[in-house]
C-alpha cells in the first residue's frame, strides 16, 4: 500500500513542476490556487456555508472565520496574516456508518465542533518607489484600465472613479492585469508558508440490539486533533499542503439478524441491526494535497494513508461553478477508497461577511 501512496505523490508533483504565477498576498491566495471547501486545512479564512451529498454521507458545515494581516515588523517584505475559524457539522442522514472520505472532518455521522488556526508566512512584499516615475505610470495605467472595465461591467462612472485600486478589484474587473499589479507589490521569486492546527469533538447517539433483543442507546464523544504545514514553491502556482490527523472514534458494532427462541411462542421473533454496543475505530492519518486552477476551474486533489486499516484513500473536489459576487458555489467531489471503491458527491457553498473589515 505504502508504494501505491508515493506513486500519488509523484503523480501529483510532475503536476506542480514548471507552473509559473505570481505570488499572493493573504486576500489573492483564493485567486491564486484556487478555492477550497470547508473542510481542507488551508482555506480562504472567510465565514461560509456548505452543503454536500455522496454516495455514503450527507452533511451540512456553518463556519465563522476571522482573519487579520498585518506586516512583520521584523521584516517589512513579509506580510503576515492569522486566522481563526469554528465550524460546526452535522449529518443530514442517517443510518449506518457513512464512509468518512467525503466529508473531510471524519466524522460524517456526528454533530461537530471544530476550532482551526492558520498563520500565514508571505514572503517578497514590496514597497513600491513612487518617487520613480515608471512605477507610478505603470500604476497609473492599471488604475484607469479598472475604472473602465468596471464600467463595462455595469457600475456607473462615479462609483468606479472612486474604486479602490486594489488586488480585490483589479482581479474583479480587470483579471488579466492581476499579474502586472502584483508585480508592483510582490516580488514572484519568492515562496511561502502556512501552518496550523485543529482540534474537533462531536456528539453522536448510538442505537444497538442485545443478543435478547433487547434495543438499547449510547451517545459517544468523537474528537480528533491535526496539524498540517502548506508551502507556495517559488515559481509556482500551487498550493502543496501537508498533514498528520489523528480521529478517536466509534463505529457500530456489527450487524446481524437474531430470532431468539422463547418459550410458548408460536413463532419465531427475529430483529436485524448492530449487536451488541459500539466499538472503537480510531484513526491514524498522513496526507498530502495539490490544489491548483486548471482551466479556471479550482481542483484540490488529496491523498490519505490511514495507518490504521493501512489504506489509501484519494479526495478530489472540483468546483464546476466558480465563486461568484454572492459568494455562491459548487461542484463535484470524487472520492476512492481501498475498501469502499469509487464515491461521487456534489456540494455548495456559499461565503458571507460576519465581521467587518
Amino acid at each position: 500500500m505504502i508504494r501505491h501512496f508515493v506513486a500519488a505523490l509523484m503523480t501529483m508533483g510532475l503536476l506542480a513542476m514548471g507552473l509559473r504565477a505570481q505570488q499572493p498576498t493573504a486576500k489573492t491566495l483564493v485567486g491564486i490556487v484556487g478555492q477550497s471547501t470547508a473542510d481542507r486545512a488551508v482555506d480562504g479564512g472567510l465565514s461560509s456555508i456548505q452543503v454536500q451529498a455522496s454516495t455514503d454521507d450527507s452533511n451540512a458545515m456553518v463556519k465563522a472565520a476571522r482573519t487579520r494581516s498585518f506586516t512583520d515588523p521584523d521584516d517589512p517584505t513579509r506580510a503576515l496574516s492569522t486566522s481563526w475559524s469554528l465550524t460546526a457539522s452535522a449529518p443530514l442522514s442517517k443510518g449506518g456508518d457513512a464512509t468518512a472520505l467525503l466529508s473531510g472532518d471524519g466524522f460524517p455521522d456526528s454533530f461537530t465542533l471544530k476550532t482551526k488556526y492558520t498563520r500565514y508566512l508571505l514572503s517578497g512584499r514590496r514597497r513600491p518607489d513612487f518617487d520613480n516615475p515608471d512605477v507610478v505610470k505603470k500604476r497609473d495605467v492599471i488604475c484607469e484600465e479598472l475604472i473602465l472595465g468596471a464600467i463595462k461591467k455595469g457600475v456607473s462612472p462615479e462609483d468606479a472613479k472612486g474604486l479602490e485600486c486594489d488586488t480585490g478589484n483589479v482581479k474583479k474587473f480587470i483579471p488579466e492585469r492581476l499579474e502586472d499589479h502584483n508585480a508592483l507589490f510582490w516580488d514572484d521569486d519568492r515562496s511561502h508558508y502556512l501552518w496550523g492546527g485543529s482540534a474537533t469533538v462531536g456528539h453522536r447517539q448510538f442505537k444497538y440490539l442485545e443478543t435478547d433483543l433487547t434495543e438499547k442507546s449510547t451517545s459517544k464523544t468523537p474528537w480528533g486533533v491535526s496539524v498540517f504545514g502548506a508551502t507556495v514553491p517559488r515559481g509556482m502556482d500551487t498550493l502543496l499542503t501537508g498533514g498528520f490527523e489523528y480521529r478517536s472514534k466509534q463505529k457500530d458494532a456489527d450487524e446481524k439478524t437474531l430470532c431468539p427462541q422463547t418459550a410458548g411462542a408460536s413463532q419465531l421473533e427475529c430483529k436485524t441491526g448492530p449487536i451488541g454496543a459500539p466499538v472503537d475505530a480510531d484513526e491514524q492519518l498522513v496526507y498530502v494535497e495539490m490544489r491548483r486552477l486548471m482551466l479556471s476551474r479550482a481542483m484540490s486533489l488529496k491523498v490519505t494513508y490511514n495507518f490504521e486499516t493501512e489504506k489509501l484513500g484519494l479526495d478530489l473536489p472540483v468546483y464546476v461553478i466558480p465563486s461568484s459576487d454572492s459568494g455562491l458555489a459548487g461542484g463535484i467531489r470524487v472520492g476512492w477508497l481501498e475498501t469502499e471503491g469509487a464515491q461521487i458527491g456534489v456540494f455548495v457553498t456559499s461565503s458571507f461577511k460576519l465581521f467587518p473589515n
